[in-house]
């Protein structure tokens, strides 16, 4: 058996790799968006960050204010 193809056999596996790339993009440009799109915190929160230790706070410029105990 030869390893050569036929080009219908290279345009049929053409199109489905371009059909797997195309899906792949919209996929990637959806992850990206949700990436972008900040993390909208509900507005009647007044500290709607954690950080690691499972203080809550929220950034006022630079500074943390931490929520008090």
């Amino acid at each position: 058996m030869s390893s050569r193809q036929t080009k219908a056999q290279l345009a049929v596996e053409n199109h489905a790799l371009r059909t797997e790339n195309s899906t792949l993009r919209a996929q990637i440009e959806m992850l990206r968006s949700k990436l972008a799109a900040p993390a909208v915190a509900p507005s009647n929160v007044k500290y709607p960050l954690v950080d690691k230790l499972g203080r809550h706070y929220r950034m006022e410029g630079c500074i943390k204010c931490y929520q008090p105990s």
